[in-house]
C-alpha cells in the first residue's frame, strides 16, 4: 500500500514484486504499549526482566492478532535496568518500562482516548501484583502508543515489530537485502530479510553489508 514507507519511497517507480496491492495484502506485526516510569522508590521484588503473565494466554493472542480488540486482561514485561546497574536510576529510585502487548492500528483503537485508561489500568496491576505505592511513587511517566510508532518511525499500522513473521512472510520471502525493484538501493532491518528481533535486525545489516560490499568490489564485508 502506497501508505507504507517503502511505497511512500518508491511510489513513482514501476515496481514488479512490492506493489502497492502486494504491500496491502502483508500482514503487519502487532504493536506495543510502553510505559516509561522514573520511580522515587526501589522495588527488590523486581529483577532487570520481569515477565507477569495474565490469567489467559491463547484467549488474549486471538484478542490481539484475529479479533484486534483491546482485552480487559493482558500481560506485562517489565524491563528495570537500575535493578543491574544502580546509575541508571538516582539512589533509592528505580527506572523501570513496561510494555503490554496490543492490537495494531488496524483495530481502530482510539489512543487518545483509551491512553489515559490503559495507563491507570496498568499501574493498578502492578500495584495488585506487588509495587505498593507505584501510582504515587512516580516522578517520570511517559506514554507510548501505536500511534507513536507510526508517528515517529513511519511504522506501517503503529505496529512494533515490522512484518509479521509467518511462514510466508519469514526470511526469503521479505523484501530482500538488496533491492529487487532500485538497482543501489539497499534494505535493513525488522521488515527486511532475514526477520525481526535483536538478532534478525543485525543479521540483517551484516546481509546488507556484504551485498553493498560485493556490488561496489570492497571484498568481504
Amino acid at each position: 500500500m502506497s501508505g507504507t514507507p517503502y511505497g511512500q519511497l518508491l511510489g513513482h517507480v514501476p515496481r514488479r514484486r512490492w506493489t502497492d496491492q502486494r504491500l496491502a495484502r502483508v500482514h503487519q506485526s502487532m504493536s506495543c504499549f510502553l510505559l516509561y516510569l522514573g520511580v522515587r522508590r526501589r522495588y527488590p521484588r523486581l529483577t532487570h526482566h520481569t515477565i507477569i503473565v495474565g490469567p489467559r494466554y491463547e484467549g488474549l493472542v486471538r484478542d490481539i492478532f484475529d479479533r484486534k480488540t483491546l482485552a480487559g486482561d493482558f500481560s506485562m514485561y517489565v524491563h528495570t535496568p537500575s535493578r543491574t546497574d544502580p546509575s541508571m536510576a538516582p539512589p533509592g529510585c528505580e527506572s523501570m518500562y513496561v510494555l503490554v502487548p496490543v492490537p495494531n492500528a488496524a483495530s481502530g483503537i482510539d489512543w487518545k482516548t483509551e491512553a489515559p485508561r490503559m495507563t491507570l489500568r496498568i499501574l493498578d496491576a502492578l500495584e495488585a501484583w506487588g509495587l505498593d505505592g507505584l501510582s504515587g511513587a512516580l516522578e517520570v511517566r511517559e506514554v507510548f502508543t501505536p500511534d507513536d510508532f507510526a508517528s515517529q518511525f513511519g511504522a506501517t499500522l503503529g505496529n512494533a515489530f515490522g512484518i509479521e513473521p509467518r511462514l510466508t512472510q519469514t526470511a526469503w520471502f521479505r523484501p530482500h537485502n538488496r533491492s529487487e525493484e532500485v538497482g543501489g538501493l539497499y534494505l535493513a532491518g525488522a521488515g527486511t530479510h532475514p526477520g525481526a528481533g535483536v538478532p534478525g535486525v543485525v543479521l540483517s545489516a551484516a546481509a546488507t553489508c556484504h551485498a553493498i560490499a560485493k556490488d561496489f568490489g570492497f571484498g568481504e564485508a
